[in-house]
């Protein structure tokens, strides 16, 4: 009876089979499967490494998966299957155990192999992240998959343009943006244009099989995250390697899901005739990380495609949906499973493209979970005290997308703390303010979470301090300004990154400011009216120039809730029972009238936001009680005089009101006086 399963070819004096370009080149091949490292090392990626079943020549060996697509220039001529007559076989990607700890059963494993390799004098072949069987060959059958990811890939292929159900067009306009994901949008755009014009003449449906066929041998290969050029990199997932996670690079840049800068800029895809449909991009790209997670164990690519699937989901679903919970979920193991949470610099670090891209990678991972933790109250999935992985340098996107000459020049003109020293602001330079931000966060968000401690005021202001300190030390050209709004020099992507950061910033000092005032010591609100209204005027800022900032407005519904909102219920506590008289004694610009314009332009912030949006039910709710407090402020403004500055709290009653707001982290809560029980 045949055995199943793999086979492992043998000389006939019972040797492992060297690879076929091995022999051919009469080297020592390791017999690594499905590529050895000798071939994976070379020009071709692995492209070409065989195991025959005989010495026969090559010419005369059936050809492999890798073979298939092998890329034979900027532009080749694609090999896929037309339909009926041949089909691409499929080499599964090894078994991959991935990152495993100093707890785990590997770290024991590891420290034999060095005594081994202390006898013996020589360290065996050993690796923690491969296991069971290195080859599993056969073809992608598209009849043979499963009914739901049949589904998956025919919707995701027939929404590409040019298709029955097409929601998309490339932008064919010329530009002069050279950084890493820019190029890569571009090389993919061009690869599905060549394979469908190939495959033109061909019946839809049989087209569409054929493609998916392609696209799932692909992305059943391994995606190698050590490269030595962006475009190296860019060439693994084009052209004749084109994977499903490509596919998910078209839609997250359809809808402008990224970083601060790229979703300022022009898109390389557009939607077909300017008619947006955000439920089916939402779907493309959920479809198109599950097809990867389907036949690929994780790479960097599919890492940054799901975090790109968790901002779109909170932006249109919201944070608190259970939706965005599996993603960021998904992402944030995909990230520790892949260890992008280790990568500390080794001495004489010289930083690369690929070793760059994967810091990047973690801070914005890092990152988007405090912004998800600030906003639900649920704990963070990703702690500071496990990760050592290294800050990335400020190195603009144009030179990582360069030869490693180039990229060792910039990062030796930095300053000793990684920034950039010509005063721009690049991606990078935004993404290191805000992942520096988001570890002061983690520290508070610990405070405010561990449950029954006791935090000494003097810890929360020691944190507090340092959040100053950190943003003092920013680079000027981080640094928001109220006269960049009329300066025309300054680009909306650098003046859109100013304020975020802005934001990042003071959220901090507010979440600081809230444990002091909620600390039983505490009896008075400290500075966390300043804080409050210097966060909402920030805030307000994306409303009152809410044209210039068109690009991202699908941001503001949160943007308004996450900054704005919590902001706002302070500065209504203050009204109802002020702290000062008349101007605030530290900030003349903060007066009772003051306050009142920030919260009328609050209201209609939020009147603005649909009730059908993601946070539209909680925005209607806070539109209300604003409302309310204003009214009633304004309408008895003549009895505080004679009454004194607490009345108004004293008489208003919100016992039996209906609309009540329900924050999930009580750092957020700002309207927890609203309760009959709670105050």
């Amino acid at each position: 009876m045949e055995q199943s399963g793999p086979r492992n070819f043998r000389r006939p004096n019972g040797r492992p089979a060297a690879c076929d370009p091995c022999r051919a080149r009469k080297v020592a091949c390791d017999h690594t499967r499905p590529i050895c490292k000798r071939c994976l090392r070379g020009r071709q990626r692995g492209s070409k490494c065989v195991y025959s079943e005989s010495a026969l020549p090559s010419s005369s060996v059936s050809t492999s998966p890798a073979q298939q697509v092998a890329s034979a220039g900027p532009k080749p001529a694609f090999k896929v299957a037309p339909p009926g007559i041949r089909r691409p076989q499929r080499r599964r990607a090894p078994v991959r155990r991935g990152y495993l700890g100093f707890t785990s059963f590997s770290s024991v494993l590891e420290e034999t192999v060095q005594s081994l390799s202390m006898v013996n004098g020589s360290t065996p072949d050993y690796s923690q992240h491969t296991a069971g069987p290195r080859v599993v060959e056969g073809e992608v059958r598209f009849s043979d998959l499963p009914l739901p990811l049949q589904e998956m890939a025919m919707y995701v292929l027939s929404c590409l343009p040019g298709q029955s159900n097409a929601h998309m067009a490339f932008n064919k306009t010329p530009h002069k943006i050279q950084d890493h994901f820019y190029l890569g949008v571009d090389r993919v755009s061009e690869s599905v244009t060549e394979i469908f014009v190939m495959l033109a003449k061909h019946d839809e449906r049989a087209t569409l099989e054929a493609v998916a066929e392609f696209l799932c041998a692909n992305t059943a290969l391994p995606l190698p995250d050590v490269h030595t050029s962006a475009i190296d990199h860019i060439e693994q997932f084009t052209g004749q390697n084109l994977r499903w996670e490509s596919l998910g690079l078209l839609w997250a840049h359809l809808e402008r899901v990224g970083d601060l800068i790229n979703a300022m800029r022009t898109r390389r895809v557009v939607w077909l005739d300017d008619r947006p449909d955000h439920e089916a991009s939402q779907t493309c790209l959920t479809y198109c990380v599950e097809l990867s997670k389907y036949f690929s164990a994780g790479n960097d690519l599919l890492l940054d495609i799901s975090r790109r699937q968790g901002t779109l989901i909170s932006i249109f679903d919201g944070d608190a949906n259970l939706s965005c919970a599996y993603v960021t979920g998904a992402t944030a193991s995909m990230l520790s499973y892949l260890g992008l949470h280790v990568l500390k610099n080794p001495d004489g670090y010289q930083p690369s493209s690929c070793s760059e891209n994967k810091r990047r990678l973690f801070a914005q991972v890092f990152s988007g979970d405090k912004l998800s933790v600030a906003f639900t109250g649920r704990p963070p999935l990703i702690s500071r005290r496990y990760c050592s992985t290294s800050l990335l340098l400020d190195l603009p996107d144009e030179v990582l997308s360069l030869d490693q000459e180039t990229i060792t020049r910039a990062a030796a003109s930095l300053d000793s703390k990684g920034w950039n020293t010509d005063g721009a602001v690049y991606s990078a330079t935004v993404i290191r303010a805000r992942y520096i931000c988001a570890v002061v966060r983690d520290e508070l968000l610990e405070m405010a979470l561990v449950p029954d401690q006791d935090i000494p005021r003097e810890q929360i202001l020691a944190v507090r301090e340092k959040q100053i300190a950190v943003f003092a030390d920013f680079p000027p050209a981080l640094h928001f300004y109220p006269s960049n709004l009329a300066d025309p020099s300054v680009a909306t992507p650098v003046l859109h990154s100013q304020l975020m950061v802005k934001l990042e910033h003071l959220q901090n000092l507010f979440f600081a400011d809230r444990l002091l005032r909620l600390s039983p010591s505490s009896h008075d609100m400290g500075d966390i009216v300043l804080t409050s209204f210097d966060l909402l005027s920030v805030a307000l800022l994306f409303w009152t120039h809410k044209d210039r900032f068109a690009a991202t407005s699908q941001h503001f519904e949160w943007l308004v809730i996450a900054y704005a909102v919590p902001a706002g219920g302070i500065l209504c506590q203050e009204l109802l029972q002020p702290s000062f008289n008349s101007t605030h004694p530290s900030d003349p610009r903060v007066s009772r009238s003051s306050i009142v314009q920030k919260l009328s332009l609050l209201v209609g912030f939020l009147d603005w936001v649909h009730p059908s949006a993601a946070n539209g039910d909680m925005c209607v709710d806070c539109k209300v009680i604003i409302e309310r407090v204003l009214n009633e402020h304004l309408n008895a403004a003549q009895r505080v005089e004679s009454d004194g500055p607490g009345w108004l709290a004293k008489e208003m009653e919100w016992e039996g009101f209906q609309t009540q707001l329900d924050f999930n982290l009580e750092l957020l809560d700002t309207f927890d006086w609203l309760r009959t029980d709670g105050s």
